[in-house]
């Protein structure tokens, strides 16, 4: 046996600052824990003399023995050897085991492989009886902190002493590496004030005395004092007290983390209280340990201590028990935080709340002791989601709806085409087929601008052109639009208008589209030979159009939610009159926009339905007289042009310049910017027909080219395109461009666009 006091053990030391193998031997085999070796088969190896008292055997009777022997559940030990052969640690496994005379015996095991080459070629195990579990974690702890890298200072000395190993968390607890510390004497961290201390301890070491979580003072490097608990045991060598291991733990975060703890009960008290959150600490059976103002005053209280000792079950709604049942369950060490939507009793009604569950205290068998919950009213936001989720259902009805809106007048126009081709000279069928075509045409444009209208007031772009308007005028022009289809169904259509002429501040174009539409909606949802009627009087300083029929009428119940976007009445009767939903959803922002108001009214269904829109009117004082033609107003212009059209759409650009020269006109073909260009330069139009979406460059630049030129200065030049939009126009505007029109270009539009040619 080497003697420690000797300088070249010492120095033998210093290189190896582990504890040597049979220095931990003597130190396992006194310690209270059970501790044992096993090999990978589970066979044990060796086991020290705790061990075998543990478990009843005499020492030495359990070498040989396979681990599994001892299990009462042979399945569960055959998993923890696999466990360990695959090297995974088991730290504080609960174990049942059977004792020698056929006693159960729960243990807690921690073991941890010893891997040679990637392979486990045996094990250490640890057990301590469950009923000394404390006594058992004191003493796992320090033999833990021994055997493993520990964050806790390990070090050893000699019994005079004298420092003999080191490990890194002594290095970063007091600051002295392993070589600064090795040799030394252990007074090198002891406050001189404390030598006698030191001093005490070897005696008690030297008569094998075991030293416990003692709490002094050590000096670290730089000369700082650290708060220590220090756990010292006497090391044996062939039944000899050679040294002592010790292990150092900073206690300096603890007690201040105690501090703290006092300090943040204080403070949670405090923000709890004030905060706009429920909070809630519960047990598991519902009874209420803390509850703040927030969800105190939720559940109609006025003070939160009057809710501590009540049961939180009360206020959630019963058919939410289940889940929160479940939930609480489902709260474990491993899992200590769960989230969920649930409906929750408060004096305004059931409100949709979202809570966070967190666990806050288990048992020593990992069952809930203690949760807090934290709640946010969510109604509104489950509110919300609804209606997105019924917005997206009736968006996808209306995409449905208008691919066959779209279809529908579509089927005439090209049976019409046919007929043309095979009417040879017939007039009356050529006739027809055009009036066919051309009021089915003019179906397909309402439809799109009715569309663009919507998108305009959705953006807040729909600007009004206010004049002073006849209400008559604006009547008759919505009847003319509608007529065909109360022709085809066989309608009554009755309109009573006031013997006076009664003007209104209005758009005129916007004013009649409201009528259009109201009157197209009686016409589609009446029954063939129905009845519709429109009246008109003055009311209240203003004016009041009803427009109703003795249709299939509206649900009471949806009635306020009839001229909502995408809004449809939803029952069978009405399915082969469905439209796209936004004729109403118009309607409303065009009368909102004209400072008046409409209003939805039926029976019920079967029982028809009755629009009334208030609308201010000019007081019959003011009244003048009707307002002349417009002097300007479109009419067939005269004189030969040149006219060149650019469309990358060859159809729409021939048919165009067919139509053109029809009309006596001269016209040049371009299918692309570039070509527009150098057919300009060869033409010198009076008139441009422009697209502005064109391949190679587009109408815009074309435009801007052209104004350079000083015989393009003078033409006319129309945007001629499909985006209507404010900022399109006024990007047209910028290239030079005259007007700004959107497709189809109508014949009265090339008119007006001639004549100014011609006032040019």
């Amino acid at each position: 046996m080497s003697d420690p006091s000797n300088p070249a053990t010492q120095r033998s030391c210093a290189t190896q600052p582990r504890l040597r193998e049979e220095e931990l031997r003597d130190f396992v085999e006194g310690a209270s824990l059970g501790m044992q070796s096993i090999a990978a088969d589970g066979i044990i190896l060796w086991a020290n003399a705790a061990q075998h008292a543990m478990l009843g055997y005499e020492p030495g009777e359990l070498i040989g023995l396979n681990l599994a022997e001892l299990h009462a559940d042979r399945e569960a030990a055959r998993k923890l050897l696999e466990r360990l052969r695959r090297g995974e640690e088991q730290r504080d496994l609960p174990v049942r085991l059977h004792a020698k005379d056929g006693q159960p015996k729960d243990v807690l095991l921690t073991a941890s492989p010893v891997r040679q080459d990637g392979l486990t070629v045996r094990s250490r195990c640890f057990m301590f009886d469950a009923t000394e579990r404390r006594r058992a974690a004191e003493t796992d702890a320090l033999l833990a902190a021994i055997v493993t890298d520990s964050d806790d200072a390990i070090l050893s000395k000699s019994i005079d002493g004298t420092i003999r190993s080191w490990n890194a968390a002594a290095e970063r607890l007091f600051g002295h590496t392993a070589e600064e510390a090795i040799g030394n004497p252990i007074t090198l961290i002891v406050p001189p004030e404390l030598y006698e201390e030191e001093r005490s301890f070897l005696e008690r070491l030297r008569r094998g005395e075991r030293i416990d979580h003692f709490e002094t003072t050590r000096l670290a490097k730089n000369g700082k004092r650290i708060s220590v608990s220090l756990t010292i045991s006497p090391i044996h060598d062939s039944g000899r007290i050679v040294g002592a291991s010790a292990v150092a733990r900073d206690i300096t975060e603890r007690k201040e983390a105690e501090r703290a703890l006092q300090d943040s009960e204080r403070r949670y008290r405090a923000i709890v209280e004030s905060q706009a959150e429920m909070v809630c600490r519960f047990r598991p059976d519902g009874t209420i340990l803390f509850a703040n103002l927030a969800y105190a005053r939720s559940v109609g209280r006025t003070n939160p201590d009057e809710l501590v000792g009540a049961n939180f079950w009360n206020f959630i709604a019963r058919e939410e028990w289940p889940t929160v049942r479940a939930l609480l369950e489902s709260l474990t060490p491993e899992k200590p935080e769960v989230r969920i939507e649930n409906r929750f009793r408060t004096t305004d009604g059931v409100r949709w709340t979202y809570w966070t569950n967190r666990a806050l205290k288990f048992d020593s068998n990992g069952k809930l002791v203690e949760a807090q919950s934290t709640g946010v009213d969510i109604t509104d936001r489950k509110r919300a989601e609804e209606a997105l989720r019924d917005a997206d259902r009736r968006k996808n009805e209306f995409l449905a709806t208008l691919g066959h809106e779209l279809r529908n007048p579509l089927a005439p126009i090209r049976n019409m085409l046919e007929v043309l081709e095979r009417a040879d000279d017939d007039p009356v069928l050529r006739r027809r087929a055009h009036d066919t075509m051309s009021r089915q045409l003019d179906v397909i444009v309402r439809l799109v601008d009715d569309l663009l209208d919507v998108a305009r007031i959705t953006r807040g772009r729909l600007q009004l052109r206010m004049q002073r308007v006849d209400l008559a005028s604006a009547v008759q022009e919505a009847v003319e639009d509608v007529q065909y289809l109360i022709d085809e169904a066989h309608h009554e259509l009755v309109v009573r208008l006031p013997d006076e002429t009664i003007y209104l501040d209005a758009d005129p174009v916007r004013l009649a589209q409201t009528f259009t539409n109201l009157l197209s909606n009686a016409a589609k949802y009446t029954p063939d030979g129905g009845r519709i009627e429109l009246e008109a009087a003055r009311r209240d300083g203003g004016v009041r159009v009803v427009v109703r029929d003795n249709g299939l009428g509206i649900p009471p119940t949806e009635l306020e939610t009839i001229f909502g976007m995408f809004e449809q009445v939803d029952h069978s009767i009405e399915r082969g009159h469905k439209g796209l939903g936004i004729g109403l959803s118009l309607v409303k922002s065009l009368v909102d926009l004209h400072g008046g108001r409409i209003e939805a009214r039926s029976e019920g269904l079967g029982l028809g339905s009755e629009f009334v829109v208030w609308l201010p009117a000019h007081p019959p004082a003011a009244e003048q007289t009707a307002v002349t033609a417009d002097a300007d107003a479109p009419g067939r212009a005269s004189g030969r042009r040149r006219v060149l059209v650019v469309d990358d759409n060859r159809d729409a650009a021939e048919s165009l310049a067919m139509l053109l020269g029809m009309l006596g006109h001269e016209t040049s073909i371009a299918f692309d910017g570039e070509e527009a260009l150098g057919a300009a330069e060869r033409f010198r139009p009076d008139l441009v027909l422009l697209d502005i979406g064109l391949p190679k460059l587009d109408g815009h630049a074309v435009a801007r080219e052209l104004r350079k030129k000083p015989w393009g200065a003078r033409a006319v030049i129309v945007a001629v395109t499909g985006w209507g939009q404010e900022s399109d126009r006024e990007a047209s505007r910028a290239a030079g461009c005259d007007w700004h029109v959107t497709k189809p270009l109508t014949l009265e539009r090339i008119e007006d666009a001639l004549r100014a040619v011609s006032a040019g």
